[in-house]
């Protein structure tokens, strides 16, 4: 996507370029011969509102040339940016951050390791103690407790995970 874009940039810049020179081309030739267009063409690049080359955008085959279109299309851009879409149900992205986990892991090269349980009893061993419980009224202290029986059901869960 990246390069994606420094292609457009460099597409659009060197399109300026080649309008620039054409124009400075014809600014040139007007001044030797005639001083009328000559001028006609200084008053014409001196109304020109946007003088950067980006004086259209282009999104989905539209194009929008005046700056009140442009900045209604940024601010409608940054109004969607800002406001997430609303799912009705809440489970609907709960696969997502297992997804962006193994996609990294899978981009690294590394193969996924399954979790063993003195990895499980380790982590649940460091548990900070003495917190307020979550939403559910599970403090850690009541996971600690049950360490024993915990710690092959978490790792089942966790392995599960990490082969899908």
């Amino acid at each position: 996507m990246k390069k994606e874009k420094t292609k457009l940039r460099s597409l659009r810049r060197r399109a300026h370029a080649d309008v620039t020179r054409k124009r400075v081309k014809k600014l040139l030739q007007a001044s030797e011969s005639d001083q009328e267009t000559f001028h006609k063409i200084v008053n014409a690049q001196r109304k020109v509102v946007n003088d950067n080359g980006s004086t259209a955008f282009v999104i989905d085959g539209n194009e929008y040339l005046q700056p009140k279109e442009i900045l209604s299309i940024w601010k409608k851009h940054f109004e969607t940016l800002a406001t997430p879409p609303v799912s009705e149900d809440p489970n609907d992205n709960i696969h997502l951050p297992n997804e962006i986990i193994y996609e990294n892991e899978i981009q690294s090269g590394k193969p996924l390791e399954k979790v063993s349980n003195k990895e499980i009893e380790e982590a649940i061993r460091n548990l900070n103690t003495e917190k307020a419980p979550n939403q559910d009224g599970i403090a850690a202290e009541h996971i600690k407790s049950a360490k024993n029986e915990l710690t092959p059901v978490i790792t089942d869960i966790i392995n599960t995970i990490l082969i899908k």
